[in-house]
């Protein structure tokens, strides 16, 4: 395990005196400077980045929810102050690309990068989108494990009404895969899935998928209309990591919204929000099945029962 330097402890840290204002302008300036922004950035976060303290704070009993947030745990693993978390998190984008920093921690991308040792194993994600707020919300159980570690971690991370971003730990588990985290998973869905939208599930856990469904208490919804793509609850299963990125789920449920290098997923030709009339994008389709293979489903309001779904051919 490298060593940190004295001097890369205490470099970043408050000067005597120094207010916060004084220290952005000593410390983060120096980041926003630098050319390649978000990568140089990692690259000279690295450089003082403390594995070590890292796994020792995300074992801490945590007693507020600052305490929990990764954003603070990377800036105290990295011997900075409290600015750079909330520059990461709320920051202004052309200050240091904090958008793209932010995203690598709801992403799963950021730490990984800081140290190999560190890795992820997504456990779900669920993508809501509301054509009459116009906005989305996100949540994701992520498993963090560390190399040679005795523990994991559960993260949960997201955007709520596309503004607050959010990763945060949540629990400690032993360092494998186990009922425990399956249960974890099982509960925070009948917490967290509150509304309709995509769910996504790893398809390589062992689900009970009968207790999946139950949990996300789909028949407890009233639709407005349930042939409304926004008004349905869809389950996809997948093995492929991409498959839990909210990119694939906003485009999906939000027809304004393009991806992939021809615009939109549906055919703008005949855009239309109902289930029976929408036409998918060709090159979408392929990608999406490719994804997730025939393993998608959807809530039967009519018959108060969950169906291998039509929606995709």
């Amino acid at each position: 395990m490298k060593k940190i330097s004295e001097d890369l402890k205490t470099c970043n840290k408050y000067k005597p005196d120094e207010s916060s204002e004084e220290y952005r302008g000593r410390v983060l300036k120096l980041i926003a400077s630098m050319p390649g922004k978000s990568n140089d950035t990692i690259k000279y976060l690295k450089e003082s980045f403390d594995l070590k303290l890292f796994e020792k704070l995300l074992n801490q009993k945590h007693t507020d929810r600052g305490e929990m947030e990764m954003a603070n745990i990377l800036a105290q693993s990295c011997y900075y102050e409290q600015e750079l978390a909330d520059e990461i998190m709320e920051g202004s984008d052309d200050f240091i690309e904090s958008y793209t920093l932010r995203d690598g921690l709801i992403y799963n991308s950021f730490f990984p990068k800081l140290d190999k040792k560190i890795s992820y194993t997504p456990i779900y994600s669920c993508y809501t989108y509301s054509h009459s707020l116009a906005e989305g919300f996100f949540h994701k159980l992520d498993l963090l494990k560390i190399k040679g570690s005795k523990n994991s971690y559960i993260i949960e991370s997201g955007f709520i009404r596309n503004t607050r971003h959010f990763s945060s730990v949540i629990k400690k588990l032993p360092n494998k895969i186990s009922e425990n985290l399956i249960s974890e998973g099982l509960r925070h869905m009948k917490e967290e899935i509150v509304a309709t939208g995509a769910v996504a599930i790893n398809g390589s856990l062992k689900w009970n998928l009968n207790k999946i469904f139950k949990s996300i208490s789909a028949e407890s919804h009233e639709p407005v209309d349930p042939n409304l793509i926004e008004d349905c609850y869809m389950l996809f299963i997948s093995k492929n990591q991409k498959a839990y990125e909210d990119e694939l789920f906003r485009a999906l449920l939000d027809i304004h919204r393009g991806i992939l290098t021809d615009g939109s997923i549906w055919d703008k030709e005949k855009i239309d929000d109902t289930r029976e009339s929408i036409k998918l994008n060709k090159k979408f389709l392929k990608y999406f099945k490719k994804l997730f293979k025939k393993n998608y489903y959807l809530y039967n309001y009519k018959d108060k029962k969950w169906e291998k779904s039509d929606l995709f051919g």
